[in-house]
């Protein structure tokens, strides 16, 4: 289970794709940004030199006179002419060195000014200048040119930057909006390729987590095989080798135990012999009372290799079970009348309900793993579920619309949630010593060797207090819970 930091943290998809398209979104933004600084310098190079050019042309038709001095020679009409443009409004001004206005509007006043004997005069030395500026409250380009013939004077044009504006963003419209098209079919064409090189390692992720602990086959070769990176395979053939690793450490820790088991039955026997033998010889009480304790620490440790071979066994057969139909109103009944004896011993009210219809309750099942569940579950029932009065144990089987449930229950102490929760687990004993006469101690495997086989049976282990709520003191049932099968 991933903890909440994990959780939190990105996806490899994700990280991928941002170190991949932040970098690339940067770089197209920066190719912008000089795309867009060129073709404005362009732009205005291009206007501008039309703009000195009409200076120029204004230039040549001013005329120096001895006698009057400097005149512009050309009328109204003909100053439109030359300054004529289809789409922007066009102003000039002609001013002398003293910075008297020879023609034109005087609001145009050239740029460079320097402090003569007389005041402010131009500077006809400067060379061409052009700056942005206002006039008639509109935005206008001025070019100052300084012209020298028989007296200096300046030539000073303005022209509105509307169509010079219109044309810049047509440019950067026809080279921007393809640039964009194109950035999100590349960051497209990039998710789909990392989404594609990524979907083996997604496909190997969920195939391992819908795994149980027990499950170490081989990832199937489709998953891997087909992958576009070697990376995968290698991933896929260092899991493959770690799960033949723990197949081989668990299936010699299996052999050991259960090597152990079958080398400890002969030794055990021969104990119980000699220690029956001798309480039947001896007379002496206290012989007697030792010979007692010993055939009781006997019957635990074959209780205990009894169990341990079950668990075994459980681990062995997980993948090759075979189940077939099997009627559980037989099973419960066998399985009470083999513990009838036991009860009488114990003085415990052992009873079946459930058993005595004429309709049979058929699962999928198999008989001796079922067998192995209720024999459990009645020997806890006499361990540990006895109460202090009329012990009461019994062995159920009830349908409950698309599910057949198989339970023991019994009248004694009960459990708690986390009782339950801690008694599943292997080598989980009860603490009660009240529950540990008669019968011995028990080995802390029951419940487990139920969990596992429950597993096995493909049915649900039941385990709560006998009226249907856990956490009450009332009693426990324990059980399987199998789904109806047609």
């Amino acid at each position: 289970m991933l903890t909440p930091a994990a959780k939190r943290k990105p996806s490899l998809r994700y990280k991928l794709l941002r170190h991949v398209l932040w970098p690339l979104v940067l770089t197209w933004a920066l190719g912008s940004a000089i795309v867009i600084g060129f073709a404005y310098y362009f732009t205005t190079q291009a206007y501008d030199r039309s703009l000195l050019d009409d200076a120029h042309a204004l230039s040549a038709q001013v005329r120096s006179d001895p006698m009057t001095g400097l005149s512009l020679s050309l009328t109204d009409a003909e100053m439109r002419a030359v300054l004529f443009d289809q789409t922007e409004s066009n102003y000039f001004a002609l001013w002398r060195a003293d910075g008297r206005l020879l023609a034109g509007h005087a609001a145009l006043r050239p740029p460079k000014l320097v402090q003569g004997e007389q005041g402010l005069i131009i500077d006809a030395t400067a060379p061409p200048s052009w700056t942005d500026g206002t006039y008639l409250g509109r935005a206008v380009r001025i070019v100052s040119l300084n012209k020298t013939q028989s007296e200096p004077f300046v030539v000073v044009v303005a022209q509105t930057t509307d169509s010079r504006n219109r044309l810049l963003s047509r440019l950067l419209m026809a080279g921007f909006a393809p640039q964009v098209i194109l950035l999100v079919l590349l960051a497209w064409w990039l998710r789909r390729r990392v989404e594609q090189d990524l979907e083996p390692l997604s496909a190997l992720r969920s195939a391992v987590e819908q795994r149980d602990l027990a499950d170490l086959r081989h990832v199937p070769p489709a998953l891997t095989v087909g992958a576009t990176t070697m990376d995968i395979e290698h991933l896929g053939a260092a899991m493959n080798s770690l799960f033949d690793r723990l197949q081989l450490g668990i299936a010699a820790q299996r052999e050991f135990s259960g090597n152990v088991a079958h080398e400890l039955r002969t030794p055990l026997s021969g104990i119980r012999l000699q220690a029956e033998h001798a309480l039947t010889l001896s007379a002496d009480a206290a012989i007697q009372e030792r010979m007692k304790k010993l055939l009781m620490s006997a019957d635990h440790a074959s209780h205990l290799i009894d169990q341990l071979l079950a668990l075994a066994f459980a681990d062995e057969a997980r993948h090759s079970v075979p189940l077939t139909k099997l009627d559980l109103t037989e099973v419960a009944r066998a399985a009470t009348l083999r513990h009838l004896s036991l009860a009488d011993n114990l003085q415990v009210d052992l009873g079946a309900e459930g058993v005595e219809g004429s309709q049979p309750l058929l699962v999928f099942a198999h008989r001796v793993l079922v067998d192995a569940v209720l024999d459990n579950l009645i020997d806890n029932a006499f361990r540990y579920g006895r109460a202090d009065a009329n012990p009461k144990i019994t062995v159920s089987v009830v349908q409950a619309g698309s599910e057949i449930h198989l339970t023991v229950t019994d009248n004694g102490r009960g459990l708690t949630q986390q009782e339950a929760s801690h008694y599943k687990g292997r080598w989980a004993q009860a603490s009660d010593a009240r529950s540990m006469t008669n019968i011995g101690r028990g080995v802390g495997l029951g419940l487990a060797i139920v969990s596992r086989y429950a597993e096995l049976l493909g049915a649900k282990f039941i385990l709560q207090a006998a009226n249907g709520e856990e956490g009450q003191s009332s009693g426990l049932r324990a059980g399987l819970m199998f789904a109806v099968k047609s």
